[in-house]
């Protein structure tokens, strides 16, 4: 998309052209050397800026990270903290560039003053800074709460022409009794949804539901236990899938599109091998 805008600094820039193309018409000749020191002086100013708009290096991978409601909205994060050092620490072994910023965790809150004030506009200007359009990956995680508002700005960032190369959900909740209802419809600038819940309610009324989409793969984990058998219910559906949505964001991050090619049951051999590991 192209960037119509223009900033202060070539707007100065502008500003010493004019006024040098007017000293040099002028026919007083101490006039037109100043004209022709301030051309000098726009010129190695232009040249400036473009080395230094150059130097910018444009990320090729934004990875937004939404954890469960915040009940004290004090911006507690919950396990979105481990998944995020997990994608660092594997992405630097993997040597897949990461600059500051391309991972972003943000508060779940119970309230807002404003939902496109508080939520949507810090996400869209999340994503957009210093990101390549043209070849990066956005990549969306949401549990609980945290998936359920995700969903409500699937169409925000539609309207900006801002498409998502995968977005994981895991057991997407409206928080509690009389919250917003549970958004399950995924608008088709989503490339991959990858949808996880369980069916039982929490204490508070909490539970996932499968999504409705072209792109969405559904995969339900009622009646599943992990590796320490216990059953998978709302309160620790994010830890037993942890491993296996890190994975699924690394491997998108290289362009390499194995959920594409599972079925549900591989896709739930995976999850639980990856509890294993993560409780060994």
């Amino acid at each position: 998309m192209k960037n119509n805008s223009i900033n202060t600094e070539d707007l100065g820039l502008v500003g010493l052209g004019i006024a040098g193309l007017y000293c040099v018409s002028s026919k007083n000749k101490n006039t037109r050397n100043i004209g022709t020191e301030l051309l000098g002086a726009g010129a190695i100013g232009a040249l400036a800026s473009f080395t230094k708009k150059k130097d910018i290096i444009l990320s090729k991978n934004k990875i937004i990270l939404f954890g469960g409601a915040d009940l004290s909205n004090e911006g507690k994060y919950g396990i979105n903290k481990e998944i995020a050092r997990v994608i660092a620490i594997s992405a630097q072994r993997k040597k897949i560039p990461l600059k500051s910023g391309d991972i972003t965790i943000f508060n779940s809150p119970l309230f807002v003053n404003d939902f496109n004030q508080d939520i949507v506009k810090p996400l869209i200007t999340a994503i957009k800074k210093n990101f390549n359009r043209t070849n990066g990956k956005i990549i969306l995680y949401g549990y609980s709460l945290g998936g359920n508002i995700l969903m409500y700005c699937l169409e925000e960032l539609k309207k900006n022409n801002i498409n998502v190369d995968l977005l994981i959900t895991i057991d997407s909740a409206k928080g509690y009794p009389g919250m917003i209802a549970v958004k399950t419809n995924v608008p088709d600038n989503v490339r991959l949804n990858l949808n996880i819940y369980q069916t039982n309610y929490s204490d508070i009324g909490s539970r996932g539901f499968p999504n409705n989409g072209k792109n969405v793969i559904n995969i339900d984990l009622s009646d599943i236990k992990n590796s320490k058998n216990d059953e998978i219910v709302h309160s620790n559906i994010d830890e037993y899938t942890m491993l296996f949505a890190a994975q699924n964001i690394l491997y998108k991050m290289q362009n390499i599109n194995i959920l594409e090619t599972m079925n549900k049951n591989d896709i739930l051999d995976k999850i639980a091998l990856y509890d294993k590991i993560n409780n060994q």
